[in-house]
């Protein structure tokens, strides 16, 4: 991307007229010789410069001299701007008649933008799989040691033999060569939500802490640090609650299995993932409890999704019923390792995006509620836990929320007869057809 060459205005301030407020070089030198490199420019630069972003006589700021850059027209001004709490080198852009100042990234159009960067990637020797000769290539940049990118490796090769014409090779992308303003721009194009933006950035500054800590590269201040996500704490809209009533009816337009996963997803606030990922092994009929172990995400098992997320929940008399007559529906010689909801054709857990676009999201909005998806089911119980007074620290052990600020903490830890009981209240409104 940094060897696009077109004339980018990437900041804030893409273009500054020099001329009006006295910032016009107006000398009879300067109109005699426009491209002449000039002490009385760079002073006025100077002088805009303390003017626009409003810096005081703490910050020192060198205008070097203009540089012509070739037939653009342009000339380069190298700026250093210090202060006693460190300092920076930006680079801007002066049109010859010195009246436009602009901050950017100066590209040629007449060159092949991408060039540069495939001639770099020597894939010679690299892993390759599908057919070499294949017209269109991807060059993969994973790490395996990370669950996710695995997980989206793995869903990659399932899905390469349907495509001939592609093929994968695999291959490091230098780290060093990853600037702040690159991935701010990338962020901005990925049609996601800012939060989920705000995650990636987060993982993109885990990487290069990394890095660092590995001695990849100088220890320095993280620059995914300067990457901004608008908007990044904010919800786009507030988390959808459903009511008891408004839960029944989604239900009646919701087949098996599919009913009874919403039913444990509401009656015990798990998400999707740890709904997935339960075996039969995982439930203590006797003690009426559940362990919750793994997650199962991208078709694989996974760790959970934090250490206080793993525990055994409370397991009412009523939703048990309900899980013994989906066994005895559904998979009556299961074995305990077997997946509680698999999938029978494939005997591996569903997809839940498959089924919250087929059945979650038609069948809310045949009821008149408007759109839902899984995690509604876990905002939902802990609605009802909030609204039956449940105590807040019950809740988050409910929850298992790792920080107690989620669930506003006040009290020390719940006995697990408080954890029965609040569960149990819960489950008697979801389920009190079947009350004896």
């Amino acid at each position: 991307m940094n060897n696009r060459r077109q004339i980018c205005l990437l900041a804030f301030l893409s273009v500054v007229l020099l001329c009006g407020a006295g910032f016009h070089a107006s000398s009879a030198r300067a109109q005699a010789q426009p491209g002449a490199p000039s002490s009385e420019t760079q002073k006025k630069i100077e002088a805009f410069l303390r003017n626009f972003f409003a810096l005081g006589p703490e910050f020192k700021i060198t205008v070097g001299a203009p540089k012509e850059l070739g037939n653009s027209g342009l000339q380069e001004v190298p700026i250093e701007v210090k202060s006693e709490n460190g300092g920076d080198n930006i680079k801007m852009y002066l049109t010859k008649d010195g009246r436009y100042l602009l901050r950017g990234e100066l590209n040629d159009l007449s060159t092949d933008p991408l060039k540069e960067n495939i001639a770099k990637m020597k894939l010679d020797g690299a892993p390759v799989i599908g057919d070499p000769n294949a017209a269109i290539t991807i060059v993969e940049y994973s790490d395996f040691e990370c669950p996710v990118c695995r997980n989206l490796h793995d869903a990659l090769r399932g899905l390469l033999p349907k495509y001939p014409q592609v093929k994968v090779f695999f291959k490091d992308y230098p780290i060093e060569q990853i600037k702040p303003l690159l991935v701010e721009d990338w962020l901005k194009k990925l049609d996601l939500a800012p939060k989920s933006k705000s995650h990636l950035k987060n993982l993109m500054r885990v990487l290069f802490s990394a890095a660092m800590r590995w001695e990849l590269i100088p220890y320095q201040h993280n620059p995914m640090s300067l990457v901004r996500v608008k908007d990044s704490s904010k919800r786009q809209r507030e988390p959808k609650a459903l009511s008891v009533e408004e839960f029944r009816r989604v239900l009646e337009y919701i087949p098996e299995p599919f009913r009874t996963m919403c039913v444990v997803a509401m009656c015990l606030g798990l998400r999707v993932s740890e709904i997935l990922g339960l075996r039969w092994q995982d439930i203590d009929w006797e003690g009426l409890r559940l362990a919750v172990r793994r997650a199962y995400v991208y078709g694989k098992p996974g760790d959970l999704k934090t250490q206080a997320s793993q525990r055994w929940m409370p397991l009412d008399r009523l939703l048990a019923e309900s899980l013994r007559e989906h066994k005895a529906l559904l998979a009556p010689l299961a074995k305990s390792q077997e997946w509680v909801f698999a999938n029978p054709e494939t005997g591996r857990p569903y997809w839940p995006g498959r089924i919250q676009e087929n059945w979650l999201i038609p069948a809310a909005k045949k009821a008149g509620i408007g759109q839902i998806g899984w995690h509604t089911f876990r905002h939902s119980h802990s609605s009802l836990l909030h609204a039956l007074g449940v105590d807040l620290k019950v809740q988050q052990e409910l929850l298992r929320h790792a920080d107690v600020r989620t669930t506003m903490n006040i009290y020390t830890h719940a006995i697990p007869k408080a954890l029965r009981e609040a569960n149990s209240k819960v489950v008697r409104l979801v389920l009190p057809a079947q009350v004896a």
